[in-house]
């Protein structure tokens, strides 16, 4: 097409300039003004085209940028309750909590470490008592296995005296 306009514009600059025609020099110009304004027109029309649908797009986004949008709101929802949830400032907080419990495990224990000190002490008493009782029992069989053997001394002693009075009153 272009090249079809460009051969006209010759033709008539050539009638120009051979004296044929007053009208080439014009012609020629118009001829050539068209060759160049028509793609330069439609150019525009399919810029103008494409700018008015961006328009219309950034006016009123396509459905998945709609989508995407919320989709990073609920997101941001869900970190700043996660951040809400981590901060140490937060009495309600998960560290807070975490905090409280330790310092609840650390008192108890502490209390219990006491109670096993207790314990140990009241079991150290205990053990050196059952000892004192157990030398005391031990001496106390000492003396009775003594006493019983003199016991049985004396009773052999009379069992031997009273066969031996048999023996001599028979």
């Amino acid at each position: 097409m272009i090249a079809l306009h460009l051969f006209s514009t010759l033709v008539l600059y050539y009638l120009a300039a051979t004296g044929i025609s007053n009208v080439g020099y014009i012609s020629s110009g118009l001829t050539l003004l068209l060759t160049i304004l028509r793609p330069a027109i439609r150019g525009y029309q399919y810029l103008n085209a494409k700018l008015s649908t961006i328009k219309k797009e950034i006016k009123c986004p396509r459905e998945d940028a709609i989508e995407f949008k919320h989709k990073i709101k609920t997101l941001e929802g869900k970190i700043k309750e996660i951040e809400k949830l981590l901060d140490p400032k937060n009495l309600d907080s998960l560290i807070s909590q975490q905090k409280q419990k330790v310092c609840e495990n650390q008192q108890q224990i502490a209390r219990l470490t006491a109670l096993l000190e207790a314990d140990r002490a009241k079991n150290i008493v205990e053990h050196e008592r059952l000892a004192r009782e157990a030398k005391n029992a031990i001496a106390q069989l000492n003396e009775d296995s003594q006493f019983l053997g003199h016991v049985r001394e004396i009773i052999r002693f009379v069992k031997t005296a009273y066969s031996a009075r048999q023996l001599i009153l028979s």
